[in-house]
């Protein structure tokens, strides 16, 4: 199932529909899942860019991901 919601939200994040134009910079955010044996591992799993609103569609897909397993999915801006 895991599986799944991660190929869904990896193709809403890359979907061509939701191209921005490309003359302007936006952030983007990753989003990161928490190590299984060390809290502080970080495993990056989506890239969240394209959308008018990144820092909102990162937060979204993360409370989306975190309620299967709370406190697991993060997003931060990507360097």
């Amino acid at each position: 199932m895991k599986a799944k919601l991660l190929l869904l939200c990896v193709a809403t994040c890359l979907a061509p529909g939701c191209q921005q134009d490309p003359g302007g910079e936006v952030d983007a955010y990753t989003i990161s899942r928490s190590g299984v044996m060390f809290q502080d591992e970080q495993f990056d799993v989506v890239d969240v860019y394209g959308f008018s609103d990144n820092q909102a569609m990162a937060r979204e897909i993360a409370e989306y991901l975190n309620r299967q397993e709370p406190n697991t999915y993060r997003y931060r801006k990507k360097e």
